[in-house]
């Protein structure tokens, strides 16, 4: 493994992570793959102790997305990979490691993915992370976090359409990788394809950002940086350049640029007059000015 410490792009979801994901991609050396979702749960059934192969396997095929995909071959099928052609020569390098920790290797794994992209640095792009910083400071304690947050009415419109955030206002959950064991979420679908009022999804939303800010809160000074994805739209060049200098990226700004061409400023306030965005408004507004953002 290299002595690059990683970092985590995090938010409350439906917030531009994917959009920021996609451009930091564009540095020629950084991978990110798409959400892992399995370190918090690993942690708890691991610690820090050391492991075997596998037990990392087996608890990482055990951590499921909302459509009934794993979150390991999801990243695998986007690379061009499947288990069993991947896995054997991954183990067969992951047995050099002087020792094997959740921390090891998934750091081995992510490394991995970058090399087989061209790439010789990696990211996390899982927006539940922002709910447990702390916990990925002490496992990796040179990483680096940046939170892109929203406006709360258009993530609640955006999560009232997507599965994942449907099942978590079913159960009452805040974060995905609390249901996600072996498909624990799949007791509540009947619940998940009912009526769910707007406002559940807007309150997901309040819960998700306070936990981010309040994890944000205790980690060490500098590493956490807080975007808005309305000025990512407005603004890309300056606030992808505060994301380089914030991740401490290597090399120059030559990227941005090529980013910036990807971002369609006229996604920004595409929702302002819809009729449910109005009410979300009016219910409220002072939800919305406390927390930064105008009614």
């Amino acid at each position: 493994m290299n002595d690059w410490p990683g970092f985590f792009l995090v938010g409350t979801g439906r917030c531009g992570s994917s959009l920021l994901r996609r451009l930091v991609g564009r540095h020629p050396e950084v991978h990110v793959p798409q959400e892992t979702h399995w370190i918090p749960i690993l942690h708890d059934f691991f610690g820090t102790r050391e492991i075997t192969l596998d037990e990392f396997i087996g608890a990482v095929r055990g951590v499921y997305l909302a459509k009934g995909k794993t979150t390991y071959n999801r990243i695998l099928k986007q690379n061009g990979h499947t288990h069993g052609t991947y896995w054997p020569e991954f183990a067969a390098r992951a047995q050099g490691l002087p020792r094997k920790s959740v921390v090891t290797l998934t750091t081995a794994f992510l490394e991995d993915i970058a090399a087989k992209n061209g790439r010789s640095l990696w990211g996390d792009k899982t927006p539940d992370y922002g709910q447990c910083m702390g916990l990925l400071e002490r496992l990796w304690p040179g990483a680096r976090f940046a939170h892109i947050l929203r406006d709360g009415r258009d993530v609640a419109l955006s999560m009232s359409g997507v599965r994942s955030f449907r099942f978590l206002a079913a159960w009452g959950a805040c974060y995905w990788p609390a249901i996600a064991w072996r498909m624990a979420y799949a007791a509540k679908e009947r619940e998940a394809q009912g009526e769910i009022p707007l406002d559940e999804f807007f309150d997901l939303w309040r819960r998700r950002l306070l936990r981010i800010r309040d994890e944000a809160a205790r980690l060490a000074p500098g590493k956490y940086l807080e975007i808005s994805y309305e000025d990512l739209l407005a603004d890309p060049r300056a606030v992808l350049a505060r994301v380089h200098e914030h991740l401490r990226l290597p090399g120059g700004r030559d990227w941005i640029e090529a980013a910036a061409a990807d971002v369609r400023s006229g996604d920004a306030g595409k929702n302002r007059q819809r009729p449910e965005y109005l009410e979300l408004t009016r219910r409220h507004a002072a939800t919305l000015e406390a927390l930064g953002f105008r009614p």
